[in-house]
């Protein structure tokens, strides 16, 4: 494979090649092929069986397969292959992991049917999104999508309600962890997105959301418009309600990218819907992100499934990076964090300033950068929870927060 960007010129169209996964390692490569084989069920079995013939790290395959979360779908597709490509005791050892993974799934879902159900009789309205949704939604199945938490949004005045619920069923917050000041409250509700939940028995987590995003010029829909557009998905004998299909995808696009797509089974999510066709009006579709100012998020997210899945890409998402050299900068950046491992990402190294340099470029919005600089020198979670200051010297908190800052990367690290 030759490495050349992961964009070229062809006439007045920006054309994406497929080489651009060649910086990859031979174990994420193969990770990579199995995905495109579960999604498509194509041809591609044969460069995966060319992949597994060179010599393979397999426990480099399987911390890989850790990150990524894709365990259910690698398995499926590797124990098909013709006897001989994959050695009997990895394949064991694959089995053994999905089937935990799956056996996790079905009892995260029928927490999920559970909580639903009682949120409904309480007169909350709430929209699951990700998890058991994302799997049945996806895959048709809830089994195979790896999932390590629940994920429920609700109207923001129903918050103290929808928490009263999770407590009655035995679960404790553990994100705060303590109890917050009014003013601290409020200043974690304004900048914040979600509380953490967890039960001790049912080792199951919970984030209750009452945005999106912490961020609210990533995602401009409100709650209400959400619910006007709502679906339902209908798991065992209860219809969960969810986005609609255009705010899952926008919701999947803004996740991935503002973790700059460090998980591929984000991306994974992005190629399904691709494939099924979610977006049916592509013209519409991108005039609409340009309007709302997440073009950039939407378009990066199309454009690595394509270039890493195999998906296609439709020619108005490509004429967004033509018009914005932001675009392509931000997909190569990407490919070179995915293949990038997470342990090594060190402070000021080429990995860190790649992150930092994404997270500035998601959007052109002003707003977005003045909430992130306040939100850097205000106080976190943690910073409130080792000092805790009554709220009148609240203010105080913007004078400790570089302090700390300094202390953690300059003076311990000598």
């Amino acid at each position: 494979m030759s490495h050349s960007s992961p964009l070229t010129n062809q006439t007045s169209t920006i054309v994406y090649n497929m080489n651009a996964i060649s910086q990859f390692s031979t174990e994420l490569s193969a990770l990579v092929h199995c995905l495109r084989q579960f999604n498509r069920g194509d041809d591609d079995s044969y460069v995966l069986q060319d992949l597994l013939k060179k010599d393979m790290d397999w426990n480099s395959f399987f911390r890989l397969l850790r990150r990524h979360r894709v365990t259910v779908q690698t398995h499926k597709v590797l124990q098909q292959l013709p006897r001989g490509h994959v050695d009997s005791q990895i394949l064991s050892r694959l089995k053994c992991q999905s089937a935990l993974v799956v056996q996790r799934n079905m009892g995260m879902t029928a927490y999920l049917i559970s909580l639903t159900r009682q949120l409904t009789d309480t007169g909350i309205a709430y929209l699951a999104f990700k998890g058991p949704v994302a799997g049945y939604d996806l895959y048709g199945t809830p089994g195979i999508r790896q999932m390590r938490d629940l994920d429920i949004l609700i109207d923001p005045e129903a918050l103290t309600q929808a928490e009263a619920v999770l407590l009655k069923n035995g679960f404790t917050r553990i994100v705060p962890d303590f109890s917050l000041p009014p003013r601290q409250l409020s200043y974690f509700i304004k900048n914040g997105h979600h509380f953490v939940y967890a039960h001790p028995v049912k080792k199951c987590v919970i984030e209750l959301h009452w945005r999106l995003f912490g961020n609210s010029v990533l995602f401009p829909i409100s709650f209400s418009m959400l619910w006007q557009q709502k679906r339902s998905i209908r798991m065992g004998t209860q219809d969960i309600f969810t986005l609609g299909r255009e705010h899952t995808f926008l919701m999947l696009s803004v996740h991935g990218s503002k973790h700059s797509w460090n998980r591929l089974f984000w991306l994974n999510d992005i190629a399904r819907m691709m494939h099924a066709g979610a977006i049916t009006d592509w013209p519409g579709f991108t005039s609409q992100v340009k309007k709302m100012g997440i073009e950039r998020m939407v378009a990066e997210s199309v454009i690595l499934a394509h270039c890493i899945l195999g998906t296609p890409l439709p020619e108005p998402v490509a004429c967004l990076a033509a018009e914005d050299p932001v675009i392509p900068k931000m997909v190569e950046r990407s490919l070179f964090l995915i293949s990038f491992p997470e342990e090594g990402i060190r402070p000021f190294n080429r990995a860190y300033r790649y992150l930092k340099w994404h997270q500035t470029f998601l959007v052109r919005n002003i707003n977005y950068h003045l909430w992130h600089a306040g939100v850097n020198a205000g106080p976190t979670l943690t910073n409130m929870k080792m000092i805790s200051l009554p709220d009148p010297l609240f203010p105080l908190y913007y004078v400790i927060r570089p302090l700390i800052w300094f202390n953690r990367y300059f003076i311990r690290r000598r």
